[in-house]
């Protein structure tokens, strides 16, 4: 389960359904055959999204593309039609919602679903919203009773509870770690069964947020100083080894005012009148990098 998923904060309507909306427009651009991160920037681009809204969009669009294999098949077990027959529209909604219930601790599971039925509603899909309804539903009770009676069964925190595993190892191992076959085939190859889990598991890890350092327009100091000025952040990570590299220095943060977003160039969001954008460069966007 992420645990850097935000907080699925109301919009201004009320309804939640802005980011869940920029969040499908950018899966459906991905379709087309964009990269995730720079169908994410055309939707967000002219967006007027709040900070969190934004937030809770990169988490579903970039979840969304790291468990495809997963979601699919919780679709393909649930649903009448299996995923690749499903009309892609659809196939969108079906797999926010699946994403959210099973690795968006914040978002409680009612909102998950009332929220996909919504969206269904809102692109022109009201007759097939009973099918979001029905198949999450579904989902719900199948985990609930994957759980037994067992209160200290976490089963919202095993996104495989309740789904059956294909019996061909390479095909449960790529099921599992939402791989495909022939990366799953050459991992088991590759590597020991342990050392092979591992590798799937890091795969599709959710990334941490850092932000780097220009060396050319600034130190790591002078940056931080900045930031408490500002008070703009909550708490750098003790522990971290924050030493001078030849590109950049990394400083982990938890930020009010600015953010690194989930983005494959790490896209830094500054808000106005902080910080100099210009301080940070993105991942490998230097010169030298």
């Amino acid at each position: 389960m992420s645990l850097d998923s935000p907080p699925s904060a109301p919009a201004a309507d009320g309804s939640g359904l802005p980011p869940r909306l920029l969040a499908w427009k950018a899966l459906q651009t991905v379709r087309g055959g964009a990269y995730a991160d720079v169908a994410l920037d055309r939707v967000l681009r002219n967006s007027a999204a709040s900070p969190a809204d934004r937030a809770l969009a990169a988490e579903l669009t970039f979840g969304c593309v790291r468990q495809r294999r997963l979601l699919q098949a919780w679709i393909d077990a649930l649903g009448r039609r299996p995923a690749d027959a499903q009309p892609p529209k659809l196939r969108s909604v079906l797999e926010l919602g699946v994403y959210q219930l099973l690795f968006c601790r914040r978002v409680p599971e009612a909102a998950a679903v009332h929220t996909s039925v919504a969206l269904a509603q809102q692109l022109g899909l009201a007759r097939l919203a009973p099918v979001v309804n029905g198949l999450l539903r579904s989902m719900q009770r199948l985990r609930a009773a994957a759980a037994g009676e067992d209160p200290l069964v976490a089963v919202s925190e095993d996104p495989l509870a309740g789904l059956s595993l294909p019996d061909d190892p390479v095909a449960s191992f790529g099921l599992r770690h939402s791989l495909p076959d022939w990366i799953a085939a050459a991992l088991l190859e590759w590597l020991p069964a342990e050392r092979a889990e591992a590798f799937g598991r890091a795969a599709n890890a959710v990334p941490p947020r850092d932000l780097r350092v220009n060396r050319r327009r600034a130190q790591r100091a002078e940056v931080l100083e900045r930031f408490a000025v500002a008070a703009a952040f909550n708490e750098i990570a003790e522990g971290s080894e924050l030493g001078f590299g030849e590109r950049a220095v990394e400083v982990h943060v938890e930020l009010h005012a600015a953010a690194v977003e989930d983005l494959g160039e790490e896209v830094l969001h500054v808000e106005p009148g902080v910080v100099d954008a210009g301080f940070f460069e993105p991942w490998g966007a230097g010169a030298d990098g």
